[in-house]
Protein backbone atom coordinates (compact mmCIF):
# COMPACT_ATOMS: atom_id res chain seq x y z
CA UNK A 1 0.00 0.00 0.00
CA UNK A 2 2.69 2.39 0.68
CA UNK A 3 4.41 1.98 -2.82
CA UNK A 4 0.97 2.15 -4.13
CA UNK A 5 0.14 5.61 -2.65
CA UNK A 6 3.44 6.95 -3.35
CA UNK A 7 1.21 7.42 -7.07
CA UNK A 8 -1.54 9.24 -5.52
CA UNK A 9 -2.65 12.08 -3.31
CA UNK A 10 -4.02 10.07 -0.58
CA UNK A 11 -2.96 11.75 2.99
CA UNK A 12 -1.06 9.95 5.39
CA UNK A 13 -3.50 9.39 7.97
CA UNK A 14 -6.55 8.43 5.54
CA UNK A 15 -3.70 5.64 4.55
CA UNK A 16 -2.93 4.38 7.90
CA UNK A 17 -6.80 4.08 8.42
CA UNK A 18 -7.17 1.82 5.72
CA UNK A 19 -4.23 -0.89 6.57
CA UNK A 20 -5.53 -1.07 9.83
CA UNK A 21 -8.55 -3.73 10.24
CA UNK A 22 -11.75 -3.01 12.11
CA UNK A 23 -11.84 -6.53 13.80
CA UNK A 24 -9.00 -9.03 14.83
CA UNK A 25 -10.18 -12.10 16.54
CA UNK A 26 -6.87 -14.04 17.93
CA UNK A 27 -7.55 -17.83 19.31
CA UNK A 28 -6.15 -21.44 19.76
CA UNK A 29 -6.85 -24.13 17.33
CA UNK A 30 -6.01 -28.14 19.08
CA UNK A 31 -4.50 -30.20 16.82
CA UNK A 32 -3.91 -33.30 17.68
CA UNK A 33 -1.06 -35.07 16.11
CA UNK A 34 -0.73 -38.88 15.06
CA UNK A 35 1.31 -39.75 18.73
CA UNK A 36 -2.15 -38.33 19.89
CA UNK A 37 -0.46 -35.39 21.37
CA UNK A 38 -2.54 -31.90 21.04
CA UNK A 39 -0.34 -29.02 20.00
CA UNK A 40 -1.91 -25.45 20.09
CA UNK A 41 -1.42 -23.04 17.17
CA UNK A 42 -2.00 -19.88 16.97
CA UNK A 43 -4.69 -18.15 14.64
CA UNK A 44 -6.20 -15.48 13.79
CA UNK A 45 -9.38 -14.02 11.86
CA UNK A 46 -9.11 -10.85 10.14
CA UNK A 47 -11.59 -7.95 8.74
CA UNK A 48 -11.08 -5.23 7.27
CA UNK A 49 -13.21 -1.96 6.87
CA UNK A 50 -16.68 -3.45 7.22
CA UNK A 51 -18.81 -0.74 6.13
CA UNK A 52 -19.50 -2.32 2.78
CA UNK A 53 -20.02 -6.53 3.11
CA UNK A 54 -18.38 -8.58 2.18
CA UNK A 55 -15.54 -7.81 3.97
CA UNK A 56 -11.47 -8.20 2.44
CA UNK A 57 -10.13 -10.08 4.95
CA UNK A 58 -9.09 -13.77 5.44
CA UNK A 59 -7.52 -16.94 7.36
CA UNK A 60 -3.89 -17.42 7.36
CA UNK A 61 -2.27 -21.29 7.64
CA UNK A 62 1.31 -20.81 7.97
CA UNK A 63 3.66 -20.73 10.96
CA UNK A 64 5.72 -17.93 9.57
CA UNK A 65 2.26 -15.73 9.90
CA UNK A 66 2.54 -12.80 12.70
CA UNK A 67 -0.33 -10.73 13.76
CA UNK A 68 1.79 -7.84 12.41
CA UNK A 69 0.57 -9.06 8.61
CA UNK A 70 -3.24 -8.67 9.45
Amino acid sequence: MDKASEHTDIQPDLLDYFKKPDNLVKFTLPLVKDDNTIEMIPAYRCQHKIHRTPTKGGLRFAETVTIEQM
